[in-house]
């Protein structure tokens, strides 16, 4: 497996940058416990979790769209604000 080096995120992230610019959430489901704080990281949360008799369980998750991010670099220091200008 190729867990760790930075696949899923990579696969994901034009997905999502898609759903923020579009004002869309996005919808998975894992049946996987362990990967739920990955999808955490990228902004998911459970919204449910399944628990199917004789069967797999699933973790219902969502994402809500967000505020696309803006890097700028003044004298080699990073800044990043979203649209509406809030600094972070």
């Amino acid at each position: 497996l190729q867990q760790g080096k930075g696949f899923g995120s990579a696969v994901m992230a034009p997905v999502l940058k898609r759903c923020d610019e579009r004002g869309l959430g996005a919808y998975l489901e894992s049946s996987k416990e362990s990967n739920v704080p990955f999808y955490e990281r990228h902004g998911f949360r459970v919204t449910r979790e399944l628990k199917v008799k004789r069967g797999p369980r699933a973790w219902l998750m969502w994402r809500d769209p967000q505020q696309p991010q803006h890097f700028h670099t003044v004298r080699g220091v990073g800044y990043r604000f979203t649209v509406q200008g809030e600094s972070s």
